[in-house]
């Protein structure tokens, strides 16, 4: 689970100026267990420690090794995630799909590292000037964030003003649940602290694909808006189509507290930043 310096760099850079893809790789035979929130597992954290002790290490004080022998673990507890309530172990499958029926448990998932891939496309978030054209990546309203994308302006000198040429308007994506965890909070607790969402679901067409996903911070709460984009195809059919996009937040330079996120309008959740998340 741990991320390296110079890729924490690269992070704050992507969280500044958004034009960056995440791609995600599994970690082999590495996994995280959630527990439940009342199995009682995990010591809370204690904030009288809090950046006292080396990253990926509990503020509670909570030993690695006990831990894993007062739960019978077949493997090592690389690190415990007292702020997301688990723990991540190096085991097999087999160990793996044997938590997964443990009652105190609510979930077991592979471990992944997330890499980023510096693109600068359309997708990013700054206006661009070629050949006499103005284009507007998004432009977000009360309602929606970046609901207008696309937008292109042409300079008029006989009236010494822009002409709108062309805009979209962005629809947003109907997210079909694949189950209950559709939507999921990714604490990274390294310095600073990192917040991601790992967003699961399907699409029902054949022609529909991801499009822009755009979020904007008003007060104490994430707005993130998936849009539907489509490939192109001339036919179109039903046809279920699964995804699974990471979203990373903006969570840097925000002070300490309680903050929200709420996905398309649908799916909430919040998380504590337990310090100022600065350098």
């Amino acid at each position: 689970m741990s991320i390296t310096k110079s890729v924490c760099i690269v992070f704050l850079a992507a969280c500044l100026w958004g034009n960056f893809a995440f791609a995600q790789q599994v970690v082999k035979d590495s996994y995280i267990i959630l527990f439940q929130q009342n199995a009682g597992v995990i010591d809370p954290p204690n904030p009288a420690n809090a950046g006292k002790v080396p990253v990926g290490q509990p503020t509670s004080g909570q030993n690695k090794e006990q831990l894993a022998a007062e739960l019978g673990l077949n493997g090592k507890i690389v690190s415990i995630l007292e702020v997301n309530n688990g723990i991540v172990v190096k085991m097999n499958e087999q160990e793996a799909q044997q938590w997964r029926s443990d009652v105190r448990v609510m979930s077991v998932e592979q471990d992944f590292l997330l890499s980023f891939d510096a693109i600068q496309d359309v997708q990013g978030d700054f206006p661009l000037y070629r050949d006499n054209k103005l284009t507007i990546p998004r432009v977000d309203t009360d309602q929606q964030a970046g609901i207008f994308q696309g937008g292109v302006f042409q300079y008029d000198s006989a009236i010494n003003a822009w002409r709108l040429q062309d805009y979209r308007v962005a629809p947003v994506a109907d997210i079909f649940l694949l189950d209950s965890n559709a939507v999921e909070l990714i604490v990274k607790e390294t310095l600073p602290t990192q917040v991601f969402l790992k967003v699961k679901g399907s699409f029902s067409d054949s022609c529909q694909t991801l499009g822009r996903v755009n979020h904007r911070l008003k007060g104490n709460r994430f707005e993130v808006v998936i849009s539907v984009a489509s490939s192109g195809s001339q036919a179109c059919f039903p046809e279920v189509k699964p995804f699974e996009k990471i979203i990373p937040l903006p969570v840097y330079g925000l002070s300490a507290g309680n903050y929200e996120y709420i996905v398309n309008g649908k799916i909430t959740g919040s998380f504590e930043l337990k310090n100022d998340n600065n350098l």
